[in-house]
């Protein structure tokens, strides 16, 4: 399998993932031209992408998923509750480009086995997705407010994990949002901070040559420089060379991110 980040961050989310036979996007937070121009830059063909998949109805994750689907005849996937919350907003869709999967259950599409695990967020039925592929494994895991147990295990000896790192605490308190949004972002239903970050990487880091991408950063109440450096300085306490033990990248909003390619036939 290969991955890229097309954008992530607090204004639009969209990852780009391929197998050997399978094309597909996770989320698409983007206007649908955004969307095909960041692909184009990275030269993959919008027309032949074969699935989006949702994690929840935001609209920094669902702005072009509708002017996708209907302009390249793509089939969308989302669970019940999120298809409801979302049909509003994303337009009138193929009923045969419609799909519904179970919340927290395993699915196949092509050769792809993918996992669906639900998030803390305040969304109708937010999920996180796990792509399994002969023996690799990527997991992409953001808009959550908490990390419990289960979701830990999810995600746990992934060959790449792209996970959330949308605030750092001081900056979101001291910054300029209204009260409420600060207590909702940094709430058990909101994002997970550099802090929380931090401490899942702490847990999960083996130094096997994994990948982490951190992405969701929020562009007000963080940086690319502080997400970067306080991971950085973890995993050199931890005895963990960067690009030696593990490679480290952080995700930006509307800027293609680096292409991790696991190995595959493309062809």
């Amino acid at each position: 399998m290969r991955i890229i980040t097309l954008s992530s961050g607090s204004a639009g989310n969209c990852t780009y993932l391929e197998s050997d036979k399978s094309k597909i996007l996770i989320d698409v937070g983007l206007t649908g031209k955004m969307a095909v121009n960041l692909m184009a830059m990275a030269n993959i063909k919008a027309n032949e992408i074969d699935a989006i998949f949702v994690t929840h109805e935001h609209i920094d994750h669902i702005k072009g998923v509708g002017v996708l689907s209907r302009k390249y005849d793509i089939p969308i996937y989302a669970n019940a509750k999120t298809w409801l919350a979302m049909q509003a907003k994303i337009g009138k869709i193929a009923s045969k480009n419609i799909n519904v999967f179970k919340s927290n259950t395993f699915f196949s599409f092509r050769d792809l086995d993918i996992r669906n695990v639900s998030t803390f967020h305040d969304a109708a039925d937010p999920v996180f997705f796990v792509f399994y592929q002969k023996q690799q494994k990527i997991s992409i895991l953001t808009d959550t407010g908490i990390v419990s147990s289960p979701i830990i295990d999810a995600v746990r000896d992934s060959n790449i994990l792209i996970l959330e790192s949308n605030h750092d605490e001081k900056r979101l308190m001291e910054g300029p949002y209204p009260q409420s949004l600060k207590y909702r972002i940094r709430g058990e239903y909101g994002h997970l901070s550099n802090d929380m970050a931090l401490e899942i990487v702490d847990e999960l880091a083996q130094a096997k040559g994994e990948k982490i991408i951190l992405g969701h950063l929020s562009s007000t109440n963080n940086s690319k420089e502080i997400v970067y450096s306080g991971m950085e300085t973890l995993l050199v306490n931890k005895g963990i060379k960067i690009g030696d033990d593990l490679d480290l990248e952080v995700s930006e909003e509307f800027k293609l991110g680096k292409l991790i390619d696991l190995g595959g036939d493309y062809s």
